[in-house]
This record gives C-alpha cells, sequence and structure tokens, in this order.
C-alpha cells in the first residue's frame, strides 16, 4: 500500500536490498516505471510494508540506501542502466531529506573509499601510526575537524616491525616520520585527504576532501585491537593468512630450511622482506618482488627468509 493506506503494487520486482534505518527497514529493488527504475518501500514489523514514491526517473536498476543519515539525509547509491536492465558500472550517490525529493547527485567511481593493509618492514623505536579518531559520534568528527582538533581528534597507535593493519573503509589513517611499510589494497584511486599537516606542494598546500571525508568516516572508530595483529612468532615453513577480505587475501611465511606450494591463485605477489632464498632454482634476497603467474604449479623454496605474499579474491 501507498503511505494513504492505498494499493500500490509494483508491476514485477527483482533484485532486492534490504537496510535498517534507525527503527525503520527500507527495501529497495528493481521494477518496471516506463522502463527500469527503483522502488522504494518501508516496513517496521515485516507485515505491512509501505511503498514510498520512486526515487528516480529510469532508466536505474540498482540501488541501495547507507545505514544512517549524513548531515540529516537520507543518503542512497545507485547505478543507472538502459531500457533493457543492462546495469552500467558507474555508481551515483545521491541525497534526500525526506524519501520524496532526492537531490546532490555525484558520481563516486563506485567507491567511497577502499580497503588497504600495512605490514611495518621497519620503523623507530616507540613509533606510532595514525589509525583511527577519538571522535565519538559522527556529529563530534565534523566538529573537531571543522574547528581543527586535530590533537583530539587523530588517535595516534603505538606498532613495531612485524605488526600487521587491516584499515576497512572510513578508517582515518596516516605514515608517520620513519615507518616503512610494504602496503596491499584493493584496485582503486579514491583518497580523501582530510587533513596534511599544513604542507606545501609547489608552493601551495595540497588538496584536501574535508567534506568527503566527513560523510565517510566511520564513527566511532574501530578499536586499535581490531586493526593492528602482532604476527612476529607464527608457524615456520607454512603460508600464515594474515587477512581474507572481499579484494585480497595476505600471508606472511617465516622461512628456515625447505617447503612446498601449490601456486593455486590468479596469480601471487612475493615480496621478500627479510634473509635470502631460492626459488624453484632462482635466488631472491631482502627487497625482491615478484609475481607467481596462474597455473605456475609447484612453488619450492629454500633458505632462511621473511615473504609476505597476496593474492586477489
Amino acid at each position: 500500500m501507498d503511505e494513504d493506506g492505498k494499493e500500490f503494487m509494483p508491476v514485477y520486482a527483482y533484485d532486492p536490498r534490504l537496510v535498517k534505518i534507525e527503527d525503520t527497514y527500507y527495501i529497495m529493488w528493481c521494477q518496471d516505471f516506463y522502463g527500469a527504475s527503483i522502488g522504494l518501500a518501508k516496513t517496521t514489523d515485516f507485515k505491512t510494508f509501505v511503498r514510498l514514491e520512486n526515487p528516480f526517473l529510469p532508466f536505474n536498476r540498482n540501488a541501495v540506501m547507507f545505514p544512517r543519515k549524513i548531515n540529516g539525509n537520507f543518503v542512497m547509491m545507485s547505478r543507472p542502466s538502459d531500457s533493457g536492465h543492462t546495469p552500467f558500472g558507474d555508481i551515483f550517490i545521491s541525497e534526500s531529506p525526506d524519501l520524496v525529493y532526492w537531490g546532490r547527485h555525484r558520481h563516486e567511481k563506485g567507491s567511497l573509499g577502499k580497503m588497504e593493509c600495512w605490514y611495518v618492514l621497519d620503523c623507530p623505536k616507540d613509533a606510532k601510526l595514525v589509525l583511527g579518531h577519538k571522535a565519538k559520534s559522527q556529529g563530534e568528527v565534523r566538529e573537531m575537524v571543522e574547528n581543527g582538533k586535530w590533537e583530539e581528534f587523530l588517535q595516534y597507535v603505538p606498532v613495531k616491525k612485524g605488526d600487521f593493519i587491516q584499515i576497512d573503509p572510513g578508517t582515518v589513517h596516516a605514515i608517520t616520520t620513519g615507518c616503512l611499510l610494504l602496503e596491499t589494497q584493493q584496485n582503486s584511486d579514491v583518497t580523501y585527504r582530510i587533513y596534511d599537516y599544513d604542507r606545501l606542494s609547489n608552493g601551495k598546500p595540497r588538496e584536501l576532501h574535508v567534506q568527503k571525508s566527513i560523510d565517510v568516516i566511520l564513527a566511532p572508530a574501530k578499536s586499535p585491537e581490531d586493526m593492528v595483529k602482532h604476527v612476529q612468532n607464527l608457524p615456520k615453513n607454512t603460508l600464515n593468512e594474515l587477512i581474507s577480505c572481499q579484494y585480497y587475501t595476505v600471508f606472511k611465511l617465516d622461512l628456515e630450511g625447505e617447503m612446498t606450494f601449490e601456486q593455486s591463485h590468479p596469480f601471487l605477489n612475493i615480496s621478500v622482506t627479510e634473509g635470502e632464498a631460492v626459488l624453484n632454482g632462482t635466488k631472491v634476497k631482502k627487497g625482491d618482488h615478484l609475481i607467481l603467474p596462474a597455473e605456475f604449479g609447484a612453488v619450492k623454496l629454500e633458505g632462511k627468509s621473511e615473504i609476505i605474499a597476496s593474492a586477489v579474491r
């Protein structure tokens, strides 16, 4: 039914999404409205469903709303299509104060951030990295950022050589002086810079993305314990999985002597971070990076070294 209690059934519906915002569940689906378009409804008990007005004109096939409001507005990601319900690759973000009028449409290259991880190759004694923030809510994020309260806002976390850090999208992060890191990330060119320590590039401040950063920063932030792993003493001569997410899997191998394994990934990046080894007859040493392609087969390693390996999911 519609908001007046009248029957308001779609001609057809498929490919639904469900999200909870505050105390209400919202369902989005693809339907026909003179072509492929987005349907929207809400419920609080999954017994009565109230269908809302279509957010956009055709043609649009895929949409999902964020699980919280941003700056008081509902936010929806959508992917335009054609009349044949063929989705294109580009994703747009739109805002609405009331779920009726949608605007501020922005092209976001299909991403609001990127998944990445760091392995600490070297760092000074008592080193710290910026990982997360100390704001307790989205409102505190905005207040601290807009008023330049960086010491109150930024969360500095102690790290040491051999630590592994997983950084999810929406996490404030920065490298500090003297830290050398090996980074693995999803394939993305999205970077939102919220603060740059007032540094200059060619005599001018580097571009900042303050509003976009505020929009996507998660609050409260994850605890340091949920991001930092101490992986210095793992079992030897085995590929120890450090992280596996939808974009990549990262392993650590502490080689002492000899081992073999099968390369069964689409490809496997190998970074030698300590020592020396012989890989299928080829000598490799600290600082070497190589790629083992698909169907490489059996891998035989001999020597004493530390290796970080990564593969796509």
